[in-house]
């Protein structure tokens, strides 16, 4: 990951740059052949360009530089999840893979209703690979006052008379297609395993997350913890939490938390561990289980939940 680290480092300057002329703090390139081939900040209020956004105009450089607009054998990088426009573009130029920094549930073209990125479409390409939260963090600090309005307004109160409330549409998903999941893949993760297993880290549906069974390995797949229940537990917490932030939720979503431990005694580290990562009211419903195994004999915990992301 030490070439998209770098990658989203640039984006990250170029969002700086955006934000003090007061646009929008995102940042964008694309690179080809192992080097950078275009570059964009926002640019929307100073050009007077409603489509002036940093992934379309990066795209629009990209051509120009390269001289078609075919760009399958392209890599983009943006700081913030792209919009549904941005993302539509990303699909008409034939974008291989798009690293994103954080995500944007509401506008998004990934994890939005209309994940128009991911979706399969007649007549389109295969979408482009999506990895998360290379230095979301940081890029999610850059969105800055724009995030915390949007996470007030997710909070506040709903009237009871007009308030939205959950379906049961909502959650059982009775009429889903191919084209209302986003696969997650967050990038501290170990998605080598994930691809060679084929399987997903998490999948999200609407405002629900799925958050498959997290055990102790870190990004480079290496054990944490050999035989210290209370060590496993952390990071299999920790694993959670990378998935649930990169799908644009908290720890606040998950709204169920399903825990396996191989031995009794391991109970009362495992729920120390838990509790260090939900405060009151929101805690999430949940369930220990004492199992004969996990997939391996060195894994003492795993730990799998469900979210449901706020508005």
């Amino acid at each position: 990951m030490a070439i998209e680290t770098e990658l989203m480092r640039r984006c990250l300057a170029l969002g700086r740059e955006a934000g003090r002329r007061g646009e929008a703090p995102v940042g964008s390139l694309v690179a080809h052949g192992g080097g950078v081939v275009a570059e964009a900040s926002e640019s929307v209020a100073g050009a007077l360009d409603v489509a002036g956004h940093a992934e379309i105009i990066a795209l629009r450089r990209a051509s120009a530089a390269l001289g078609r607009l075919d760009l399958s054998s392209c890599l983009l990088v943006t700081t913030a999840e792209p919009c549904l426009m941005c993302a539509y573009a990303i699909r008409e130029a034939k974008i291989g893979r798009v690293v994103i920094g954080t995500a944007i549930p509401e506008l998004g073209g990934v994890t939005s209703r209309l994940p128009v990125l991911t979706a399969a479409m007649p007549g389109w390409a295969a979408p482009p690979a999506i990895t998360w939260s290379v230095l979301g963090a940081e890029c999610a600090e850059l969105l800055g006052t724009r995030v915390q309005e949007r996470e007030r307004e997710r909070d506040r109160p709903r009237p009871p008379d007009g308030g939205e409330t959950m379906t049961e549409h909502a959650i059982t998903g009775s009429d889903e297609t191919p084209q209302d999941r986003a696969q997650i893949r967050p990038a501290s993760l170990d998605l080598a395993t994930a691809d060679r297993l084929a399987y997903a880290y998490g999948v999200r549906t609407d405002r629900l997350v799925w958050i498959a069974g997290q055990v102790a390995r870190d990004g480079q797949g290496r054990l944490v913890g050999a035989g210290d229940a209370e060590a496993q537990a952390v990071q299999c917490f920790e694993n959670v939490k990378a998935v649930v932030e990169a799908a644009g939720g908290t720890m606040a979503d998950l709204v169920r938390v399903n825990m396996y431990v191989t031995e009794r005694p391991f109970r009362e580290a495992v729920n120390t561990v838990r509790a260090r990562y939900f405060t009151p009211p929101r805690l999430p419903v949940g369930t220990l289980l004492i199992v004969a195994g996990l997939a391996l004999p060195e894994y003492l915990v795993e730990v799998d939940a469900v979210a449901v992301l706020r508005r």
